[in-house]
């Protein structure tokens, strides 16, 4: 399997585009979704593409391969860089998720990183509760 991704705040590789929702402010905050350039996009190795987004606030990932890309990849989902990559274990709340998807020669293919209990709990001694957004998103 190889590291086709990797993300910084959310990234995207080729012409894919990144959807994420933009939050602002504190409870009940107005949200949109925004299809988002990367700011930069470099080859790590011939193996692994680095599309930083910036500051991204969060979101998921539209990927278009080539209609005969067929096989295995992994997209690093990561908020912070350590030597130039993605940090997979960044420190306190800053964010990091792996997800391996199946390209089948289709297009495009939507990469989601799963959910992070501390963006869903509303209850909690250790952080500020969750802002939920709609079911759908």
């Amino acid at each position: 399997m190889k590291t086709f991704v990797q993300t910084r705040t959310q990234m995207v590789v080729g012409v894919a585009a990144l959807s994420f929702l933009l939050v602002t402010g504190a409870s009940a905050a107005p949200t949109h979704l925004v299809k988002q350039p990367p700011v930069t996009i470099r080859n790590v190795t011939p193996d692994v593409v680095l599309v930083d987004f910036g500051r991204v606030a969060f979101g998921n990932l539209e990927l278009r391969p080539p209609q005969n890309a067929r096989g295995r990849i992994t997209v690093h989902f990561g908020e912070a860089f350590k030597n130039g990559r993605v940090d997979r274990h960044p420190p306190g709340t800053v964010r990091y998720a792996a997800v391996t998807v199946e390209l089948d020669g289709t297009s495009p293919l939507v990469v989601e990183p799963p959910p992070d209990k501390r963006n869903t709990e509303t209850q909690s001694d250790r952080h500020p509760p969750a802002i939920l957004t709609p079911p759908e998103w």
